[in-house]
């Protein structure tokens, strides 16, 4: 004797939307909520398909966030390697190998302090 078939309940739906935003794989909730992943897909695809969209736009989002106005320096070359690839990714690395310019350091100083000597402590 088959099963009945699965229908659409609102309170798993919410649950499977919950867990794809925090990121769960599709085999794990169809293990959490206790049907296979056909069944999952079948009946949650259309919920599947606008979740995990949503939530890799939020962690981009988040990254370009922190790249530009936190100014975060990891952001920012991850985001450079991975959205710019052909300019800052490893292929443009190769290509290009240039030797480093030297540093110039300007600064001003203080009137008040310019006189003050530096001598070396024992």
């Amino acid at each position: 004797m088959a099963r009945p078939e699965h229908q659409y309940d609102e309170k798993i739906a919410a649950e499977i939307k919950a867990l794809l935003t925090f990121g769960v794989n599709k085999e794990r909730i169809s293990q959490y909520v206790g049907m296979s992943k056909k069944t999952l897909l079948k009946h949650y695809a259309e919920i599947i398909e606008t979740t995990i969209p949503n939530r890799d736009e939020a962690v981009e989002a988040s990254l370009f966030y922190n790249a530009t106005v936190r100014h975060n320096v990891h952001a920012q070359i991850f985001y450079l390697s991975t959205q710019c690839y052909r300019k800052y990714g490893k292929a443009a690395q190769e290509q290009q190998v240039e030797e480093p310019k030297p540093l110039t350091v300007n600064f001003n100083v203080n009137p008040a302090v310019k006189d003050i000597k530096i001598t070396e402590g024992k």
